[in-house]
């Protein structure tokens, strides 16, 4: 198929200008008037991302975290130069969705996060350059907090670690945002989460999660970006008689 007319389905699909993103979503580099037979998606653009894609004969890179900030008119030079020299050699076009993939409600990371872990009744949360890109909601019974991480841990094949409340061993309400996502943690504490799950710790998070009682699980970046990757490459799969792969390369 032309690509212009996939760029069309997945701008469309994904909602790709929802957000007031700090990356540029859409299509970053590309002809559109290439066909495009096969495709591969991965969590990152880097050098060995752009060589697997290439032996894999691919025709479209789609990533998470992509070549160029919104508004990026800055010299094409350094690792960005590498990397476009990379994908022009590969005759790679690339496509990038960040936010609009975090927040998606069919495919995006925290969806399919919540889902994993059978989150119930589940609403956006975490209110972020334009909108919610994460969900909250709670189980339907109470869960010892060991066993959910043992749950993600297991079905991320990550290490998790813990900032706990204390005096809280058991999860009735949750919530997800998949990434750098501990900025949300004032929402958490004011609709009462009991434990905020996301990707990396980030600075002064330690004494406002236990003064709000809530617990924070960080489950890694890469670990928390990768299931929407994966979730939309089987909706490519699905959708379009195309091949697709997912690269699992951080």
């Amino acid at each position: 198929m032309k690509l212009d007319v996939l760029i069309d389905y997945l701008d469309d699909y994904l909602d790709i200008g929802i957000f007031q993103d700090d990356l540029l979503n859409g299509l970053e580099v590309g002809s559109l008037t290439d066909e495009v037979e096969n495709i591969s998606l991965a969590v990152r653009l880097n050098e060995k991302v752009i060589e697997r894609a290439g032996e894999n004969e691919s025709d479209l890179l789609i990533v998470h975290h992509g070549l160029f900030e919104a508004g990026d008119a800055k010299p094409i030079v350094g690792d960005k130069y590498e990397l476009l020299k990379g994908l022009m050699r590969a005759e790679l076009n690339l496509y990038t969705c960040h936010l609009p993939l975090d927040a998606h409600p069919e495919v995006g990371n925290n969806i399919t996060l919540a889902r994993m872990i059978e989150i119930e009744d589940v609403v956006p949360f975490g209110f972020y350059r334009g909108g919610p890109i994460g969900f909250r909601g709670h189980f339907a019974r109470d869960i010892l907090l060991d066993d959910l991480i043992e749950r993600i841990n297991k079905g991320l094949n990550t290490e998790s670690k813990l900032i706990r409340s204390e005096g809280k061993d058991t999860v009735k309400t949750a919530a997800v945002v998949s990434g750098r996502g501990a900025f949300a943690l004032a929402e958490a504490i004011e609709y009462d989460i009991d434990l905020l799950i996301t990707g990396e710790p980030s600075q002064g998070t330690y004494h406002p999660a236990q003064q709000g009682g809530v617990s924070l699980l960080f489950a890694g970046d890469y670990a928390t970006e990768r299931v929407g990757m994966e979730a939309l490459a089987n909706k490519l799969s699905d959708e379009f008689n195309l091949n697709v792969n997912f690269i699992d390369i951080e």
